[in-house]
């Protein structure tokens, strides 16, 4: 007869080894493996090694005990559970919570394992946050803007070509539009490439707030932004065009400097200028120009006829390197009116091209052609000695010794022999220096730079004034204006259209003129179209004017009419 108690004592003395083997081949397993290891049954956490702990910050306490799910996030709790329940050779992913809050993404591997006599599943864990994050960035950047976060080109073309699909469907139309920084590159070259970022941001934000949420905004270049309106006709894109005008009229402010930036818009309409992608996007971006030419902050529908007026830049260029040779440039003149009594108080010299078989170019095609490269120091020299050749000729003819300005880019001023220069064409052309006027655009550029510093007031004591051009369109501190010694400010043209209806327009001129009268400056408004316009800026306390209103610029002989003593 066998002895039961025996056979008990020897059951369990064979189980409690059994126990001692799995705690050793445990142990084995967590001593021996880099992963971060936890024991769970049914989704209770029964063990971890310290790996699993360093991982995600918690202590032994804190786990053991806790079902798995209470460290998932909400969203993937219900496929983690299916994950851990299924026991399969795949490797899966858990997204968990760590103790600070943080997510962590863990890849995953579960088996059976034998823990005090029950199976249960051990699970192997890696952490693949960065890896993921990684990736996940990657995959962003192929369809995004890092800087703003908006859709890139890839992603807006796409989004285009599946938004005329739908609307070849429904026989309906769309419309793209373009939208370029005015002067962007001269706010960036003068204030860093920080404010410069800083400045996208929140001029993507603006374009963002003018634009309904089913348009898609996208970054496709520095400072140019497209913006895709579907089921959309001409209408709707007039109103959105507007808009962005509207709020581009309100100065950023940033890093501790006052920015007036505004944007020129394109826009081209599916299916009537153009039937592909390309296309619309071409003709945009021809209609951005032409709103460029026309005027800084506003907007322009695209027309076949210009396509039929631009050409190849680099064609340009070439074509700029020998139109001083043939003589195609002239100079134009345009009167400068003291608001107050009508008197016209000196004129300002503009440049013409006359291409052989172009025809007249537009200064705001070639211009900024010629400053991307060294032509523009041609140019102005051609500028500087025509203009006082024409100063002389007015005084043999006896007509009013007025004060004639012309305009100087930054590249010229950053001319080591630049007052050298001036001085030399001053005295051969035998000319009054005070009769002359130097206007700048770019002051912010040169505001550091020690020798221009002293170059201003060495045309100071020659005689020679400077003024301000385009004031208002860019970098704005009133810093240089302190420092640098100038005598007048010229209003941008942007600003002066319709300031007799428009308040934001009214608000900014304003400011200009209250803020240049109380640093001793004289102020002058161009592009006055209107009476109205004269009326305000009248009232508004601005010193001088000009623009179709009062006169267009005309050659030398034409306007000497105007010169003549009364």
């Amino acid at each position: 007869m066998v002895n039961k108690n025996n056979d008990d004592r020897i059951e369990q003395v064979d189980r409690s080894k059994v126990r001692e083997e799995v705690q050793l081949q445990l142990e084995e397993i967590i001593k021996n493996s880099s992963d971060g290891i936890f024991i769970h049954d049914q989704g209770t956490i029964l063990e971890v090694d310290q790996t699993f702990l360093t991982m995600t910050g918690y202590t032994e306490e804190e786990v053991v005990g806790r079902n798995f799910l209470d460290f998932i996030t909400d969203e993937h709790q219900e496929k983690t559970k299916n994950d851990l329940l299924s026991l399969s050779d795949d490797s899966f992913e858990i997204t968990g919570i760590k103790r600070d809050g943080t997510d962590i993404i863990l890849r995953a591997k579960s088996s059976s394992f034998p823990y005090q006599g029950e199976d249960v599943a051990i699970v192997f864990v890696q952490n693949v946050t960065q890896s993921k994050q990684k990736e996940e960035k990657i995959s962003y950047l192929a369809y995004h803007d890092e800087l703003t976060g908006l859709p890139n080109r890839t992603l807006f073309n796409h989004r285009l070509n599946l938004a005329m699909t739908y609307a070849q469907l429904k026989n309906s139309s769309l419309a793209v539009m373009f939208c370029d920084c005015d002067g962007f590159k001269k706010i960036n070259d003068t204030l860093g490439h920080k404010v410069g970022d800083l400045l996208l941001i929140e001029f993507s934000k603006r374009l963002k707030n003018c634009i309904g949420e089913h348009d898609a905004l996208s970054r496709i270049s520095g400072d140019e932004f497209t913006i895709l309106l579907s089921d959309t006709g001409k209408e709707r894109a007039k109103e959105v065009a507007t808009k962005i005008s509207h709020a581009f009229t309100e100065p950023f402010e940033m890093e501790g400097h006052t920015i007036y930036l505004t944007t020129s818009t394109g826009i081209s309409l599916y299916p009537s200028d153009g039937e592909s992608g390309e296309s619309l996007m071409k003709n945009a971006d021809t209609a951005m120009y032409q709103a460029k030419r026309k005027g800084k902050n506003g907007y322009m529908f695209y027309e076949t006829e210009m396509s039929h007026k631009s050409f190849n830049h680099f064609t340009l260029e070439n074509e700029l390197r020998t139109a001083i040779e043939r003589e195609d440039f002239f100079l134009c003149y345009q009167p400068q009116i003291y608001l107050k009594t009508g008197e016209i108080v000196g004129l300002e010299a503009l440049i013409r091209w006359e291409h052989p078989e172009l025809g007249l170019v537009s200064p705001a095609d070639f211009i900024p052609i010629a400053e991307k490269s060294e032509l523009i120091l041609l140019i102005g020299e051609w500028v500087l000695k025509t203009a006082c050749l024409q100063i002389r000729t007015w005084q043999e003819k006896g007509l009013r010794p007025l004060k004639l300005s012309i305009n100087f880019s930054a590249k010229q001023f950053q001319q080591p022999d630049i007052i050298n220069k001036i001085n030399h064409v001053v005295t051969e052309t035998k000319i009054d220096p005070q009769q002359l006027v130097i206007e700048v655009t770019e002051l912010a550029a040169l505001s550091d730079d020690e020798e221009v510093f002293s170059a201003f007031h060495t045309l100071l004591n020659m005689g020679i004034k400077v003024n301000i051009d385009d004031f208002g369109t860019g970098y704005c501190s009133f810093d240089y204006l302190k420092r640098f010694p100038i005598s007048k400010l010229k209003i941008d043209k942007s600003f002066i259209r319709n300031i007799d209806r428009d308040k934001e327009n009214q608000a900014i001129t304003e400011a200009i003129i209250n803020m240049s009268h109380g640093l001793g400056l004289r102020v002058i408004a161009e592009g006055i179209e209107t009476a109205e316009e004269m009326d305000y800026l009248k009232k508004l306390g601005c010193d001088e004017g000009q623009g179709f209103y009062f006169s267009r610029p005309k050659r030398g002989g034409d306007i000497q009419e105007k010169l003549r003593y009364e």
